[in-house]
């Protein structure tokens, strides 16, 4: 008998060794139901179409499904709609997906989509991304055709951002706060919102695409600013996912055998913008100076430790017209056009560099020592992402360190950031000009791509010509996760899918 007893002993402390450690597999695991993302800052909204900080992106995208996404290697494939096809020079004809419902139950069909596409043109903020849209003929509940006022070449890749997030056409005429009261088909449901703490999301019981729904009943979005406490939170396991690793921490996430890193590089243009409606920054001379005093690569190993990747012109090197505009880490030449754009700073006065995070402030260090080297005072400020994304669109700075990362096509970056129509919004330069804005607006027409590379090109160095932005920068994408996480990633406009996340 006590043999008998001691088998048993035995056999249920095995069994119990297999599954209470998670390594039976199965539906077992070491999570819990609740996947735990830290981030660098909080949401500002759940209205897919008001915003332009990454962190209320991870909420967007989570929430709300699209005709389209971005695949890890930036591929565009499908979301909702099933199959597409260019018909003619300004016609693509759709279908979506059957079957597919919001989170209130409700059937998604082409009314929706167009009813979310007329939307998005009427808010200031994305309507660049659906300038060319003209309309939305629709056959029947799931076929319809896009029509553009022009070719458009950059059509599928701007249907995966999340401005064309699909909503509710009768929410969208009742006049519901999107804001507030989110309404989508993606693989999570907003449940509630903790201002500087955390925004909490439910499985999408109704998520369409069954195979890759989530494992996880819950997704929650976790606001860390300070990076070094979002990787002690990692290490400790309060949370799950680093969506922003320190470069600094890169080797200790690296070492570490409970942890896995996955690394990229930013489809992104970093670097120091000016407000041109004021002295001195609207001469091209003094910008001049600042492109030949900034060493790219110093700010490059200050503020990533090396790994971000040193850009050559406005556009990354991935993206159609992307050049070399000529620019080198030159004392000397700066000086010369210093002196030739006659500037004279009073004693004791400074000029602001504004940063909104800790890595700006890093590479606004660097360039603030470069600018001394010449004779140029700065000071370095930091502020909130929101508050620094709100001050800049409204031109209400000197100069400053921002990001821009979005999809890769050159319209995506050039139409906001330099065309008139984008002034205060994102236009940060506050450049306005009639012929670079109509060479914006004729080079998206292009669909010949030797044509439309010619045109990107001449374009890019023309504003490198004059130094409207020193481009500094594409930032190493590092997001720190607990081992035993499968299909952790960002694609290159950092851009996830936590629905795909296993463990």
């Amino acid at each position: 008998m006590k043999r008998i007893l001691s088998l048993l002993l035995v056999l249920v402390l095995s069994i119990t060794a297999l599954t209470g450690c998670g390594g039976s597999g199965g539906d077992e695991n070491a999570f819990g139901d609740t996947l735990r993302v830290g981030s660098i800052g909080d949401i500002s909204t759940m209205d897919p179409t008001n915003f332009s900080d990454l962190q209320t992106q991870l909420a967007i995208t989570a929430v709300y499904s699209r005709l389209v996404k971005f695949n890890e290697k930036l591929e565009v494939v499908p979301d909702a709609a099933e199959k597409w096809e260019n018909i003619s020079d300004l016609e693509w004809e759709f279908t979506l997906k059957e079957g597919i419902k919001f989170s209130d139950g409700t059937d998604l069909t082409a009314e929706d989509v167009k009813a979310s596409l007329m939307r998005a043109k009427e808010q200031t903020l994305v309507a660049h991304i659906v300038a060319y849209i003209e309309d939305v003929e629709i056959k029947d509940d799931y076929h319809f055709v896009i029509k553009t006022s022009k070719p458009f070449a950059a059509l599928l890749s701007n249907l995966a951002d999340p401005a064309c997030s699909i909503l509710p056409s009768e929410l969208i005429e009742s006049g519901n706060d999107f804001a507030k009261n989110p309404v989508g088909s993606g693989p999570y449901v907003f449940e509630s919102w903790t201002p500087s703490e955390k925004a909490v999301f439910v499985k999408n019981e109704n998520y369409f695409d069954t195979e890759n729904a989530s494992q996880f009943e819950k997704l929650e979005l976790r606001v860390i600013p300070e990076g070094s406490s979002r990787t002690i939170a990692l290490e400790t396991g309060e949370i799950d996912i680093n969506t922003s690793v320190l470069t600094s921490d890169y080797t200790r996430i690296k070492e570490n055998e409970e942890l896995g890193l996955y690394e990229t590089t930013a489809n992104q243009l970093y670097g120091l913008f000016f407000n041109e409606t004021e002295e001195p920054f609207n001469n091209p001379d003094f910008r001049k100076a600042i492109e030949y005093a900034v060493d790219k690569e110093a700010v490059i190993q200050a503020s990533q430790e090396g790994l971000g990747e040193r850009m050559t012109s406005i556009l990354p090197s991935a993206v159609v017209g992307s050049v070399d505009a000529g620019y080198t880490y030159d004392v000397e030449k700066a000086k010369e056009y210093l002196k030739k754009s006659g500037f004279k700073q009073a004693a004791g006065e400074k000029i602001v560099i504004r940063s909104m995070s800790d890595m700006n402030t890093k590479m606004a260090v660097v360039i603030q020592g470069n600018l001394k080297d010449i004779g140029i005072e700065v000071e370095v400020t930091q502020n909130t992402v929101a508050t620094h994304m709100e001050q800049c669109g409204q031109g209400q700075f000197e100069m400053a360190i921002m990001g821009w990362a979005t999809a890769p096509d050159p319209d995506r970056f050039l139409r906001p950031l330099f065309h008139k129509d984008s002034l205060g919004t994102n236009n940060f330069s506050q450049f306005k000009s009639d012929e670079m804005s109509k060479k914006i607006d004729d080079a998206v027409g292009i669909i010949d791509e030797a044509e439309r590379k010619a045109a990107y090109e001449a374009i890019n160095k023309e504003l490198m010509d004059d130094a409207h932005v020193v481009p500094i920068t594409g930032k190493a994408i590092l997001i720190g996760y607990r081992a035993g996480l499968k299909n952790v990633y960002q694609d290159g406009v950092f851009g996830m899918d936590f629905n795909t996340i296993r463990y």
